[in-house]
């Protein structure tokens, strides 16, 4: 298969994401696509000339023939007819591959969508105008780029000559988009008639996709120009002749802001096909999948033997006799432990051994909807109902692919359950073997963090293999893959562990409120799941002097119950950090929808998410992973379970948290009342104010008398006002 290039040029800003860049390139027969990793524009389709030493290619008879005779049709608006074409594109498009692999010559492979109608004899007057328009504005920049102070009329010419291509091309995309969804939502074609439509939706979404690119750079380049003339002729003092630069630099300014909202939307929906192509090519990669069943089992037996084998069973042997310390203890060392290994071991490894996924981000695989709709071959703008309804599809198609995100990671129930059934089965089995054996302290804590590593390789090797696996169906069929992989980095290893440890070390302060958050949720969760286990202890002790088998099967069976209460518990309490988070900001939005004022800053922030799991776990804004019926019923139920622990979990974090506070809060109250305790009352100190009036009116009275002076009543009140005033200010400092 021969490369068709579709990622990110360079500059290509406010139209693409960093989730974007990240994806690997997929292949369709037709109109392929590689692993090569980082786009250039020169990878595009139509930008490579034909090689010299190459055999021309010549479509076949029978395909010209049949764009003879499709091209003598009167252009009619039907979906018919535009069926028809695109199936005529993707035809043309899958013998231009054959030949290219035939004669070795990749460079003809690459077409643009334009072209394609040039060489069928077709027409498409809009995307032909827009390559015409495109490259006039190219050479304009170039020129414009070139002097030191260009023409500014010539600059103002050019903005104009952006917009247009800005609007053109957005009508385009979005057009054309709308036009291929009518297509694909026609009953009753045939398998070999769907292929070719969608060869030539891809090859469109492809070159959407490239020239994309290019307007935001032209608008970027020359913002910059008007904006460094308009300074250099401000510094030297000439305002006026700057005013024309300026007002060409707004207007740029806003059209780069424009390329964030209709012309972003209009991309989104043509670069769509080859998006979702490409991330189905990934996921479904045998390859991919082992690699990510390898990496990410590796990487969770080491964090799980670690932090709850290791360092947990030994904890719990070295306190032996004292249950109370061995829940608090393990607890506390457990948690830490948990924590260090989550940003140290684990991304160290996962960097050494590869294999890291990624979840899709949502927006991208299912974008705003597209504003037009087609209707029999005639394109016209959705109305304001149609718009609302598109809009609902869209939220409720984003909350479906969410949840199939959520379903395998620990935070929702089904990933949970896969997790917690791995561990429960390997402990409770490795306790009923172990358990008519004599074994120390010591080795029987080896023998816990040995089933840990064996539990966490599955538990993390089944996350990431059925992440890939795990997808959902978009309004038109589409399987909308759930994770990717992650893009790898080129630094040396060794460059990459110590960004990695750099990264993680950086997380582990616990004078950051937000690290030492982490710990005490770790901690407070470990040890409440710890609790759950010991009650479970009797159980076990009541078989001791029961048969091998009785003694067995109990111990095992006891075992395994035990491992789940302490992982649901624990797992619960180590997300609550980022449900509390969006319970925050689900909050927000609603108050900002309903214009409600801001609450004051809360204190019991985690306390409250631990209530809400108790009394509302089927809201919004948790982290489900299972749609309405019976299955979000269990849910629920699990997740009421959970919030139950959680709820002594948070109160103990949220008071450690908020004691300074509070402290500091009893503090002023106490300052404060005993300011009001020891300020006299106001009658008396209107009482004191008058009678320090009084005397020093009277001693003035008498030094004026003794110098012969009079002073008039009206003087006298002044006098007497003024300095009750400033008595009176200066009373409550007594």
């Amino acid at each position: 298969m021969l490369p068709i290039h579709t990622g990110r040029a360079a500059g290509a800003q406010g139209v693409h994401t960093s989730e974007t860049d990240e994806i690997q390139r997929a292949s369709v027969e037709g109109v392929t696509t590689s692993h090569q990793g980082a786009i250039e524009q020169s990878q595009m389709p139509g930008a490579y000339p034909p090689s010299p030493t190459a055999t021309p290619f010549e479509m076949s008879p029978e395909l010209r023939s049949e764009a003879a005779i499709f091209a003598k049709k009167p252009q009619v608006a039907s979906k018919e007819y535009l069926s028809e074409r695109m199936q005529l594109e993707g035809s043309y498009l899958a013998e231009l591959q054959k030949h290219a692999e035939k004669t070795d010559s990749p460079d003809s492979a690459f077409v643009s969508f334009p072209q394609i109608a040039r060489d069928l004899g077709l027409e498409n007057p809009v995307a032909d105008n827009i390559e015409r328009l495109q490259q006039q504005t190219t050479q304009e920049l170039k020129e414009i780029l070139k002097g030191a102070k260009p023409d500014q009329d010539r600059m103002q010419a050019l903005t104009m000559q952006l917009k247009k291509l800005l609007s053109e091309q957005t009508e385009l995309f979005a057009h054309q988009a709308a036009k291929y969804e009518e297509v694909k939502r026609m009953d009753g074609l045939p398998e070999e008639a769907k292929i070719n439509i969608q060869r030539s939706e891809l090859s469109f979404s492809a070159y959407a996709t490239k020239t994309a690119c290019d307007v935001p750079n032209m608008v970027a380049q020359a913002h910059e120009k008007a904006s460094l003339i308009e300074r250099s002729l401000k510094a030297i003092g000439q305002e006026d002749e700057a005013k024309p630069w300026t007002t060409t630099t707004k207007e740029l300014e806003g059209l780069q802001k424009d390329i964030s909202s209709d012309f972003k939307t209009a991309v989104d929906q043509a670069k769509l096909t080859l998006l979702v192509d490409e991330y189905q090519k990934v996921s479904g990669d045998w390859k991919n999948k082992g690699m990510a069943f390898i990496g990410q089992g590796v990487r969770q037996a080491g964090l799980s033997g670690f932090a709850l084998g290791a360092v947990r069973a030994f904890t719990l042997a070295g306190l032996e006799g004292n249950k109370a310390a061995q829940v608090f203890g393990a607890g506390a060392t457990t948690g830490i432990a948990h924590e260090v290994g989550t940003q140290l071991l684990a991304p160290a490894i996962l960097e050494i051994v590869g294999g890291a996924t990624r979840p899709i981000n949502t927006a991208e695989v299912l974008p705003a909807p597209n504003k037009f709709v087609s209707e029999n071959g005639v394109v016209r703008e959705r109305n304001e109902d149609e718009m609302k309804a598109a809009k609902k599809e869209v939220a409720d198609l984003r909350k479906e692919h969410e949840q199939s995100k959520n379903a395998n990671k620990t935070g929702s129930l089904p990933g949970e359950a896969k997790a917690w059934s791995f561990f429960s089965g390997i402990q409770g089995a490795s306790a009923a073997v172990t358990n008519n054996m004599d074994l120390t302290s010591t080795q029987q804590a080896g023998a816990i963090t040995l089933g840990s590593i064996i539990a966490g390789f599955f538990m993390g090797a089944t996350h990431g293999a059925d992440g890939l696996n795990a997808k959902m169906k978009d309004q038109y069929g589409r399987a909308l893959p759930a994770h990717t992989m992650k893009k790898p980095s080129d630094a040396p290893l060794k460059a990459r562990l110590k960004d990695t440890i750099d990264a993680g070390w950086a997380k582990l302060n616990p004078a950051d409120t937000s690290a030492r958050k982490v710990y005490e949720n770790k901690i407070a969760a470990l040890t409440v799941g710890l609790g759950y286990q010991r009650a479970l202890d009797p159980a076990i002790k009541a078989v001791e002097n029961s048969s091998p088998a009785v003694k067995a099967g109990v111990t095992g069976f006891v075992t395994g119950v035990q491992s789940i209460m302490l992982l649901s518990q624990a797992w619960g309490g180590f997300g609550i950090g980022a449900q509390t988070a969006a319970d925050k900001k689900a909050a927000a939005a609603e108050r900002k929808e309903k214009n409600l004022p801001e609450p004051e800053q809360g204190r019991f922030d985690r306390l409250n998410t631990a209530r809400l799991n108790v009394f509302n776990p089927g809201r919004d804004a948790y982290t489900h992973a299972t749609k309405d019926g019976v299955a979000r019923l269990a849910e629920n139920a699990y997740t009421v379970l959970q919030g139950i622990g959680e709820i002594p979990e948070t109160a103990v974090t949220d008071m450690l948290e908020a004691t300074p506070s509070l402290l500091e809060d009893a503090g002023r109250m106490i300052g404060s009342g005993a300011q009001t305790l020891f300020r006299p009352s106001r009658e008396a100190q209107a009482n004191s104010a008058d009678g320090g009036s009084a005397a020093v009116e009277e001693h003035e009275m008498a030094t004026l008398s003794s110098k012969g002076k009079t002073v008039s009543s009206a003087e006298r009140g002044e006098s007497s006002g003024q300095q009750g005033r400033g008595e009176s200010s200066k009373q409550p400092q007594r």
